[in-house]
């Protein structure tokens, strides 16, 4: 790996210009790709994904007014493949095509970028039969891609992405984080192909998998072919109550 993408950093994301409603879209990105990891993993039985989020309470007296402190950082565990060697180059492509038959058109982490300074990789796989090997390495928008560092370990699999340095004035509640997540990712729990996503506070956890309710979402489902090729078609709505269980 070099010590920089291979694109202009700061000109791509000047392109996607991602607008202060969609400063969640990045977060929704990294939470596909671990749906996506864990889909690559074959021999995981028990796909989980888990979001941590951190704020920052520094400066109390000047947030008091709002429900919730500014987010400084997300954290998004997941037990998929991880960063294999295919997997580190592609992340060091701008535009690859590794993900293109499923839609992915290589700007995942640029979107990334456009809302936090920095994304840290720390990610576990599979090295032989009886040991794992550790990757850990950066990216940010300043300084661009760093050189991995690597060991051997008999940690399990496991990647953690961390976006880190948000801008200090955004602000969502975990539960609007949850219910974002979940309208995101609609289309995984219709096909119920989706692991255990759960959005996680101090000590509060939201499980999205109790949260969803094909009735809640779906008004009408239908299923055709045209030529040799099946499709499934759903008319949706997300303007459900938002109802959390805990």
């Amino acid at each position: 790996m070099t010590n920089r993408i291979i694109t202009d950093i700061e000109g791509v994301i000047r392109e996607l210009s991602i607008s202060e409603v969609d400063v969640l879209f990045p977060l929704y990105e990294a939470v596909v790709n671990a749906i996506q990891a864990i889909d690559e993993r074959k021999d995981n039985k028990g796909g989980k994904i888990g979001v941590y989020i951190e704020r920052d309470n520094s400066e109390q007296s000047l947030f008091e007014q709002f429900n919730s402190y500014p987010i400084s950082s997300i954290r998004i565990i997941d037990n998929g493949i991880g960063f294999t060697s295919s997997n580190i180059e592609s992340f060091g492509k701008a535009h690859s095509t590794k993900k293109i038959n499923i839609g992915g058109k290589g700007l995942g982490r640029f979107a990334m970028l456009s809302v936090f300074s920095k994304i840290i990789v720390n990610s576990v796989i599979r090295k032989s039969a009886d040991e794992n090997e550790f990757i850990s390495f950066t990216l940010s928008r300043t300084e661009g891609l760093s050189e991995p560092e690597r060991r051997t370990t008999k940690k399990e699999i496991q990647t953690e992405i961390i976006l880190s340095e948000l801008d200090p004035t955004s602000q969502y509640s975990q539960e609007e984080i949850a219910d974002s997540i979940l309208s995101h990712c609609l289309l995984y729990y219709l096909r119920q192909n989706v692991p255990i996503i759960e959005v996680v506070e101090d000590n509060t956890v939201i499980n999205l998998s109790r949260q969803f309710s094909p009735a809640d979402f779906v008004k009408k489902y239908y299923q055709g072919t045209i030529g040799e090729y099946k499709f499934d078609l759903y008319f949706v709505h997300n303007d459900r109550s938002k109802v959390h269980e805990y």
